[in-house]
């Protein structure tokens, strides 16, 4: 047997014998399940949300998707060796720049959308740091989370505008039929779709700590259909790596 073949085999075995990480999962998962039972009680209970908590839960929501692809761009520069505090820092370095250069365009309008951005920074740290000591390891499991993250916002983004399109149109062909079943649909009702995104981010960021993930070797949402369906929705730059 050649040596090649060997090391493939070894590989292979190396593989098989990794196990999920439950704790590492389950606190990578939290943050973002903790968002989606926030928006799935907006959705249940619009008439408790104020103005700011519901300005605010929209701005956690918009801050996603630079966020992701922050994530993404930084975690080319993890082939730096060490624990996962240094990444952090780094992430925390840079993220600080652009929320300083945000903070100063907004000035006064800034206060308002802290908590939020926050919320968002603290999600992509515990990612960042719960990723684990191996670089190039900790490298796949962000860039994994990070090719979702994109993927499900802008699912996500389509999802809100069918939702919104879909309850205009049942409201004016359908209202009788509505009010029969006691359905009132209101524009609160795209919190369902938000917290269904953040429930898949949640699955995602779990995802990359399991066994499957290390045979796969892609995130969860990293799919063909899915990368198809994105692209033709919205993303039209090629993507490496994908099937």
């Amino acid at each position: 047997m050649s040596s090649q073949a060997i090391d493939r085999k070894d590989s292979a075995t190396a593989v098989r014998g990794e196990r999920t990480a439950w704790p590492r999962a389950g606190a990578s998962a939290a943050v973002p399940a903790a968002a989606a039972a926030v928006y799935a009680l907006a959705a249940l209970h619009p008439e408790r949300v104020s103005d700011s908590l519901g300005q605010a839960l929209g701005v956690y929501f918009l801050a996603q998707l630079p966020l992701a692809l922050l994530a993404g761009v930084f975690s080319a520069a993890m082939y730096v060796e060490g624990p996962p505090l240094r990444r952090v820092l780094i992430y925390l370095a840079v993220v600080g720049a652009g929320v300083a250069a945000g903070w100063a365009g907004m000035k006064s309008e800034a206060s308002a959308f802290a908590p939020a951005v926050g919320g968002a920074v603290a999600t992509q740290t515990v990612s960042l740091l719960f990723a684990g000591r191996d670089a190039a390891r900790a490298r796949r499991r962000v860039s994994a989370v990070a090719e979702d993250g994109v993927n499900l916002i802008i699912l996500a983004c389509w999802g809100i505008a069918a939702s919104l399109i879909a309850g205009v149109v049942l409201q004016h062909y359908a209202a009788a039929g509505l009010a029969r079943f006691g359905i009132v649909l209101r524009v609160s009702d795209v919190a369902w779709v938000v917290a269904a995104y953040f429930a898949a981010r949640a699955l995602s960021a779990g995802y990359v700590h399991t066994a499957a993930f290390e045979q796969r070797g892609k995130g969860v949402f990293d799919r063909p259909w899915i990368n198809w369906l994105v692209k033709n929705l919205g993303r039209s730059a090629p993507r490496s790596g994908s099937d």
